[in-house]
């Protein structure tokens, strides 16, 4: 089972990455990596929605981007 979730998670990450930095098409990489189409579809939004979890909100970005001391 361990090896099934690493190979998943592996897969989640190669067509999460080839997408955003290639812009493929979601079919053609699911095919790439043994998945159907609807499995592409869902591994990526659920890729995206980890990273979205783990993103920073834009007044905490605002924050961290303000100098100490600046009255922006």
């Amino acid at each position: 089972m361990l090896t099934y979730l690493t190979s998943l998670a592996r897969i989640l990450n190669i067509v999460t990455l080839r997408q955003f930095r290639q812009n493929a098409e979601v079919t053609a990489l699911a095919r790439d990596h043994g998945a159907c189409r609807v499995n592409g579809y869902r591994y990526l939004d659920e890729v995206i929605d980890v990273l979205a979890d783990q993103a920073l909100d834009l007044h905490d970005a605002l924050e961290k981007a303000k100098p100490t001391g600046s009255r922006m």
